[in-house]
């Protein structure tokens, strides 16, 4: 029966209802009839116990839980005289309304505590048993409730090794407490949330987008057999327009068209506005892959909001000062200053990141230590074995026509049998010497890692042309490497623009220190908004929401 219970029931709440199930059962921790309220919640409240070891959250949420009630000498929070009191209605209430936070009600069993709330309102002669048991569960689905709008609810250390929950010391118990105290109990575990104006603007996102899922009236686009140039026809056109309409990409008060099935400019301009919102090449053609994306189920628009959601919540506050985020699959750096505020940022650039299924850029936080200007370009260990070996054996002045060296005891530029074993024995290593051809260009931006990854320039600028830009090695290659170099240097106004150009075409390498270390988070999220009020939703281009999603099915409710 117990075994039965815990494949039955998967929250903590969930577990207390399974124990007043289980009273015949020794290990139950449902209290003698004759108990009071008070050494009824007591029994609850520190037994611990579950009908299955591993199961329910329980166990993981007991300290909170023994905390919160032995500040108040066991006595109920949410009963007077027996009955529940206004409060416990709105908490009731406020879980409900779960999914407004890109949570979900029934992960703090809102229906059933409904149910329970409604049962002992009716009910006249509910033994002490009972009202500890709905005190304790509400009590447990909030701490519950409040530590995942706090800190999320997957630990983000079981995706990404190096990137820890979010260092906000944010007291549940207390903020539960306060609430209480203050009849504000909504407003108190609100404070919990995260002060960033993306996560703001993400809520205010996913209430739209639930809204648009839930409409039942927007048509489907129809696939046309070839691509829709600007100015052709298409039998299309009205259901495209309407759904561009919603999406917020076309005005709905634009002036009725003459030809109905044309694809006018107007239409034209907002696919463009759609397309880079998306991800799309922003041509203003309607191909499939467009079509595919204006059709996509909103319901998928909603679930990717809310995993937006889930990934703010793993950061900690905004640094006081500087800082650089780079998201990987929008393919964008962005600068702060923290002390002006995040809501916009000081700079905004495209960015080139690791391949995807190759060399994928790792998501973790650290700080920008210091930066070399013409730097040489030490090449790995792996790229030397996979691309560099097979063409110097076929092409030894390969090393020459690439201003690359051989170092190991020394520095040689020749290339032959005995050099070539020594590099495949790894005894001697490849490195470029700074120049036009350099890989890194004329400067990187070290923030020293395990995964030695770190920005720079680079030669190759034809690549910013593209949409999609995952072709590095792991490495982030940034478009505008001089505006990079006067962000991070701010402090140094010897540093200007003019010897920053110079520094990136020297003959040898010149390394700054910096004097205010630059914290960057490298960081991967497939939904975001733009100072425009814009919502992007970005390909996924390594898998990590299919990662996240599993992770957040596999434990909706566990302590970071």
């Amino acid at each position: 029966m117990k075994a039965h219970l815990a494949r039955r029931f998967c929250s903590g709440v969930s577990l207390l209802w399974a124990l007043a199930a289980t009273a015949a059962s020794p290990s139950a921790a449902v209290p003698p009839a004759e108990a009071t309220l008070e050494q009824a919640l007591r029994t609850i409240v520190l037994s611990g116990s579950e009908p299955d070891p591993g199961g329910p959250q329980f166990g993981a949420y007991q300290e909170l839980l023994t905390r919160f009630y032995e500040a108040r000498a066991y006595t109920p929070a949410w009963l007077e005289d027996g009955h529940p009191t206004r409060q416990a209605e709105e908490a009731v209430l406020l879980l409900e309304r779960a999914a407004e936070k890109g949570l979900s009600s029934a992960d703090y069993d809102a229906p059933l505590l409904a149910a329970k709330l409604t049962n002992l309102r009716a009910e006249q002669r509910a033994t002490p048993s009972e009202l500890a048991l709905f005190d304790a569960a509400l009590t447990l689905a909030l701490l519950r409730y409040t530590t995942n709008l706090a800190h999320g609810r997957v630990n983000p250390r079981s995706l990404y090794l190096d990137l820890d929950s979010n260092k906000r010391n944010i007291d549940v118990v207390a903020l539960l407490q306060r609430g209480i105290e203050r009849n504000q109990v909504a407003a108190e575990t609100e404070a919990a949330e995260p002060q960033l104006p993306m996560y703001a603007a993400l809520k205010k996102s996913l209430a739209q987008y639930r809204r648009l899922a839930a409409d039942q009236t927007l048509p489907v686009v129809p696939t046309a057999k070839s691509k829709v140039e600007p100015g052709a026809t298409f039998a299309g056109i009205p259901q495209l327009q309407r759904r561009l309409v919603a999406f917020g990409d076309l005005d709905a008060a634009a002036p009725e068209r003459d030809d109905g099935d044309k694809f006018d400019d107007e239409l034209v301009n907002a696919v463009k506005r759609f397309q880079e919102r998306h991800g799309l090449t922003a041509d203003g053609v309607l191909g499939s892959a467009t079509v595919q994306e204006v059709n996509r189920p909103l319901s998928e628009r909603v679930r990717q909001i809310e995993m937006g959601i889930e990934r703010i919540r793993w950061l900690p506050p905004a640094p006081a000062e500087r800082f650089i985020v780079i998201n990987i699959p929008r393919f964008k750096l962005l600068s702060f200053d923290g002390a002006i505020g995040t809501d916009r940022p000081l700079m905004e650039m495209d960015v080139i990141v690791g391949s995807a299924g190759r060399t994928p850029t790792p998501v973790f936080a650290d700080q920008v230590d210091y930066v070399d200007f013409s730097p040489y370009w030490n090449v790995p260990r792996s790229i030397t074995l996979k691309e560099l070996l097979p063409k110097l054996k076929r092409d030894p002045g390969y090393l020459a026509r690439q201003g690359m060296e051989i170092v190991g005891a020394g520095v040689t530029t020749s290339v032959d049998a005995s050099t070539l074993a020594e590099l495949e024995r790894g005894t001697v290593r490849l490195r470029q010497r700074p120049g036009a051809k350099n890989a890194l260009g004329g400067v990187k931006f070290v923030f020293p890692n395990r995964y030695d990854v770190y920005l720079h320039s680079t030669p190759a600028h034809e690549l910013f042309s593209r949409t999609r830009r995952d072709f590095s090695h792991g490495c982030i290659r940034v478009e505008d490497p001089v505006a990079v170099a006067e962000f991070v240097l701010f402090d140094r106004p010897d540093w200007d623009a003019e010897r920053i150009r110079r520094s990136m075409s020297l003959p040898e390498p010149v390394r700054v220190t910096l004097e205010r270390p630059i914290p960057i988070l490298i960081f991967y999220t497939t939904a975001v908004v733009d100072p425009q009020g814009r919502t992007h939703f970005l390909p996924d281009i390594y898998g990590h929401d299919k990662k996240l999603a599993e992770a957040l099915n596999k434990a909706p409710t566990a302590l970071p």
